[in-house]
């Protein structure tokens, strides 16, 4: 059996951040992928100005660029294609191809020196013994580990059994289309509103191509994949050629993001932020954490004080997330999404704001005291009825 000073599952941004920390202090680390780079993966691909500062603070100033198909200082809002909302902002959004973007981090990764295992699933965690389990490998141990094998970790089951309950999460699908098939495509990222309940579709702009999506929660939407199918056909009028699909945590992040020395970490933790779906950014700077959190672990000398020292970091963000999900009936529930859908076009100061938090500009404590003073003007400005007495 292989020996290791930490296991990393999962190779996508947690996983890499943690892993390339680590590696940078002298650290023996194991990196584990159940697929070979540069591998596909669903994802909008729309990463904020928060997930530009992550990488450029985790991998170097030069690390940013590869893989980011163009810039946009905008976003449209539609519902069933009628435009709601046209924002510009100062604050730069990103979109970028996820097989290229991974692939670039992954490699500068690998210039730190963990041995990648690579092509072979990891099945299990056991906590006790501190060993990983492969489908076709020898186990191999480390004091710690980190779960970074996304939003049906192995890790995280091995660690909570039954944690992951398909009904409770989003589900995503999407399709690439060219440019050049879609007359009159918009050059930022566009918001479709209406096309299903508890989430958006979306046309993202990547040169050459248009990412096409829609994802929901999979309990609120029977027949999901006829919705996406219905919204593509409404954007590139014909049917797609290839899909993607996958599952994403939708506000059901974990309280408990591990155990001892075993930290979660990224979609494993459940750190995708519930009103958009913006996962990347959560994702570099837990894997970030759980690796300063092992450092500090290994120099006191007790690995079972990491879970401890990660809750820290950790907490922070759980904070912000727990008001996010407070917000989202405002935007998604049966009577909150009409009003909502009803005020977005008055409501250009609140989108600027949300542009500036997804930036690391504000906060969504900010967000929510906008969203309620918003509230409160509305209800003052409603005409009284009834019946006066004369």
């Amino acid at each position: 059996m292989k020996h290791y000073d930490a296991a990393i599952v999962g190779s996508g941004p947690a996983g890499l951040a943690a892993a390339f920390t680590l590696a940078s202090e002298g650290m023996r680390v194991a990196l584990i992928d159940r697929c070979a780079f540069p591998r596909e993966k669903l994802c909008g691909g729309l990463l904020s100005g928060r997930a530009r500062s992550e990488v450029e603070e985790i991998f170097g100033a030069g690390a940013w660029g590869p893989g980011v198909a163009c810039v946009s200082r905008g976003v449209r809002f539609l519902h069933r294609g009628s435009l709601l909302s046209s924002v510009c902002s100062p604050h730069p959004v990103y979109l970028a191809n996820r097989a290229a973007f991974d692939a670039h981090l992954f490699e500068l990764t690998l210039k730190k020196g963990p041995d990648v295992f690579q092509g072979d699933a990891a099945t299990s965690v056991d906590p006790g013994e501190m060993t990983v389990h492969f489908r076709n490998r020898e186990p191999l141990r480390a004091p710690f580990i980190v779960g970074a094998d996304g939003v049906a970790s192995r890790v995280a089951r091995s660690l909570f059994p039954g944690s992951f309950r398909k009904q409770a999460y989003g589900l995503c699908f999407q399709s690439d289309v060219a440019t050049a098939e879609v007359p009159g495509a918009s050059d930022v990222p566009e918001i479709h509103l209406g096309h299903v309940k508890w989430g958006y579709a979306w046309v993202f702009p990547k040169g050459e191509t248009l990412s096409v999506g829609l994802g929901g929660l999979l309990g609120r939407n029977p027949g999901m994949k006829g919705l996406f199918l219905a919204f593509h056909r409404q954007i590139a009028r014909r049917e797609p050629t290839a899909v993607r699909s996958g599952y994403i945590p939708s506000g059901n992040f974990l309280w408990r993001p591990g155990r001892e020395n075993v930290l979660l970490a990224g979609d494993a933790a459940g750190l995708v932020e519930p009103i958009t779906g913006e996962g990347i950014a959560f994702a570099l700077a837990s894997g970030k954490h759980a690796a300063l959190s092992i450092l500090e672990a290994a120099r006191l000398g007790d690995p079972r004080r990491a879970f401890r020292l990660y809750r820290r970091p950790y907490a922070r963000v759980a904070r912000e997330f727990c008001i996010a999900r407070m917000l989202r009936p405002l935007m998604s529930s049966r009577i909150g999404e009409p009003l909502f859908i009803r005020g977005l076009p008055r409501a250009e100061g609140i989108v600027r704001e949300y542009l500036a938090l997804i930036a690391g500009r504000s906060t969504f404590g900010r967000l929510a005291m906008l969203v309620a003073a918003k509230m409160a003007r509305d209800v003052l400005a409603m005409p009284v009825t009834g019946r006066t007495r004369p």
